[in-house]
């Protein structure tokens, strides 16, 4: 995590309430990465999902 994670995470909707997936929206968010998951919570942020 980096700072610009951090402020990324701090602006972030609580549609998702795992504190790590939401540091990987966070992280996802800014790198423009792709999330690998099943989990459709993902789904409600801006996010690139696979599965």
């Amino acid at each position: 995590m980096t700072l610009p994670d951090i402020e990324q995470l701090e602006k972030l909707p609580p549609h998702h309430k795992d504190p790590f997936d939401r540091m990987i929206i966070a992280q996802a968010m800014l790198d423009d990465f792709t999330i690998v998951s099943i989990d459709g919570a993902f789904a409600d942020y801006a996010v690139s999902v696979i599965w």
